[in-house]
């Protein structure tokens, strides 16, 4: 099976020439990946827990779908398993929080795309069997290629695939999608509306063909089409009322949609008639929503739950090892993310809105200080784009405090800023916490209370309280999680354009704008990387956001849970199709 896996820099034609012979050579026996960076990954109980390592996402490799006659029956065990996988039972896991709404197009929380990605197929998807080396490939997409210039991808589906209310998915069923996620009509969200805005067209010659024409070569187009999020949605339902599937869902995935109970569970059950033959395993899978850290870590102790962490609140690295220690057989995974946590600051409010105030608190900021005391080492250091290909030279992220760690002369120099802006004595600043996040909390309002800045701390259920606060500018500060599409300026930098959705400091700067239009425009990737520093910098200057770390991952699994191999980095394993229960 021809692949291919480089850097997210390919940016060349040679790469995307590359691409269409990955999109629709003929299938071979797979060769051997290439070294890929060091991540962290799926780890045996008994492993010892890697060092954290930076969490750089590479261009996965891309390889064409083994046609369904030439795979092996899902009931036949792989040669690596000495059980045969069973049928029935139901999954027992735990969310650390609701969701806003199920419908995955709008919500990039992990909330929603942990317990919803099941329910639903994109056109390519992270191969599970392939983990924690990532490889797109095809999901609803039978087969794909990309033309010599890079700007049209024409993708046949696969035959005879249905909704769960019998109708058939075709190709206008996508075309639909993808606009939904470049416009947003009828006031949708469209969290990733800045990465599909090279979609000039979308044509459907038939049923089974999608031709997307682009305005632009977009590198990443295959891991964007990849992403849960861009889950494709029944146009027959949707276009009648946009909203019609947030409040349950419907889709073409393993599991359909059975009930969502308030602030108690959401229910999956098997779609007998999915088009994965022999697939799923499970019955169905059971969503409970349990808020508080010891409960989850109590369920998962006496069994009432039997897995959970992954793309949700997570283990500290301290539950991950108690649990290592204390049940036998449990399955630790441990993996790198997309995850970042920003400090926000509301730029929009007195005496936010003056640059003097802004520079005293993230004079103060510590990124390794969150690291060391909140997540026990468990979490990277990064400036506005993570360690990799387009982050800053440290020489420039040294020049940050948060980053290198304040001086004392930072810390004299807040004070200063402070008493300049009218605050001799400091000041006091309402900081917003989502449930989830009291060790961070804590830890940067200690870090602020060096610099003369204190806080009273308000804490909201994430998602569901959270974000409208934000979204409407009703805060001083607040921890800010964001979990990004793709290891990418264009995915990384949105969030400080002027009325980006996810934009929830109020930031609005010309020049951050403009050059956020030209990366999108450039091909060359030394160019590209010069145009990323520049925006990294003056995004800087405005001090509305910055990282307080960047996290890794913790997720247990109890003995009972087979056929799960844990994730690349979070969102790439939310199907659960292959996951059976041995008792």
């Amino acid at each position: 099976m021809t692949h291919l896996k480089t850097t997210a820099r390919s940016l060349s034609m040679a790469i995307v020439a590359a691409l269409v012979l990955a999109g629709c050579a003929p299938s071979a026996a797979p060769s051997a990946p290439a070294a890929a960076p060091a991540q962290p990954s799926a780890t045996a109980a008994t492993a010892a827990p890697p060092t954290p390592t930076p969490p750089i996402q590479a261009l996965p490799r891309i390889e064409t779908p083994t046609p369904a006659a030439a795979r092996p029956s899902p009931a036949t065990p792989t040669p690596a398993s000495a059980e045969k996988p069973r049928y029935g039972g139901i999954l027992t896991a735990y969310q650390s929080s609701e969701p806003t709404s199920l419908d995955g197009n709008q919500e990039t929380t992990i909330f929603t795309l942990q317990n919803q990605t099941s329910v639903y197929n994109g056109l390519l998807a992270v191969d599970p069997s392939k983990l924690p080396d990532r490889v797109i490939t095809g999901d609803l997409a039978e087969k794909w290629d990309v033309s010599q210039d890079g700007k049209t991808w024409t993708f046949t589906l696969k035959n005879d695939v249905t909704f769960h209310d019998g109708k058939p998915l075709t190709s206008a069923d996508v075309a639909f999608t993808l606009e939904r996620m470049k416009s947003g009509p009828d006031n949708i969200k469209a969290p990733f509306k800045e990465l599909f805005e090279a979609i000039a067209k979308v044509e459907t010659p038939d049923a089974r063909t999608v031709r997307v024409l682009l305005s632009r070569p977009v590198s990443y187009f295959a891991i964007l089409v990849a992403h849960p999020a861009v889950s494709i949605m029944p146009k027959h339902i949707l276009e009648k009322d946009q909203h019609a599937l947030e409040q349950k869902s419907l889709g073409s995935g393993p599991f359909m949609f059975k009930a969502w109970n308030k602030n108690v569970s959401i229910e999956l059950a098997r779609n007998p008639n999915y088009f994965k033959k022999g697939l799923p395993y499970l019955d169905g899978i059971r969503w409970i929503t349990l808020r508080e850290p010891a409960t989850q870590i109590a369920a998962l102790r006496t069994g009432r739950v039997v897995f959970g962490g992954h793309g949700t609140r997570g283990l500290s690295k301290r539950e991950a090892d108690l649990l290592e220690k204390d049940v036998p057989g449990i399955q630790i995974s441990r993996y790198s993310t997309d995850s970042v946590q920003h400090l926000l600051v509301n730029t929009r409010k007195k005496p936010l809105d003056d640059i003097r105030v802004r520079k005293a608190i993230f004079n103060a900021l510590n990124q390794q200080n969150v690291i060391d005391t909140a997540y026990q080492g468990a979490g990277f250091k990064g400036g506005f784009i993570p360690p990799g290909e387009w982050s800053l030279p440290e020489a420039e992220l040294n020049k940050m405090p948060p980053y290198r760690g304040p001086t004392q002369a930072d810390l004299d120099e807040a004070k200063k800023l402070l008493a300049e802006a009218g605050f001799p004595r400091g000041l006091t600043l309402e900081m917003l916490q989502p449930h989830l996040y009291e060790p961070m909390t804590l830890t940067v309002t200690a870090d602020l209370r060096k610099a003369g800045i204190e806080t009273r701390i308000r804490v909201v259920q994430y998602p569901v309280e959270w974000i409208p606060l934000v979204t409407k500018g009703n805060y001083d500060l607040s921890i800010g999680p964001t979990v990004l599409a793709l290891y990418d300026p264009d995915a990384y930098m949105k969030n400080a354009l002027t009325g980006d959705s996810e934009n929830y400091t109020g930031e609005s700067n010309p020049e951050v704008d403009a050059l956020y239009k030209k990366i999108g425009t450039i091909v060359d990737s030394a160019e590209r990387k010069k145009a990323a520093d520049q925006i990294q910098l003056k995004v800087w200057e405005q001090r509305g956001h910055f990282p307080t770390f960047y996290v890794m991952y913790l997720h247990a699994a109890l003995p009972v849970v087979k056929g799960w191999k844990g994730p690349g980095r979070l969102r790439d394993n939310f199907r659960y199709e292959d996951i059976w229960l041995a008792q």
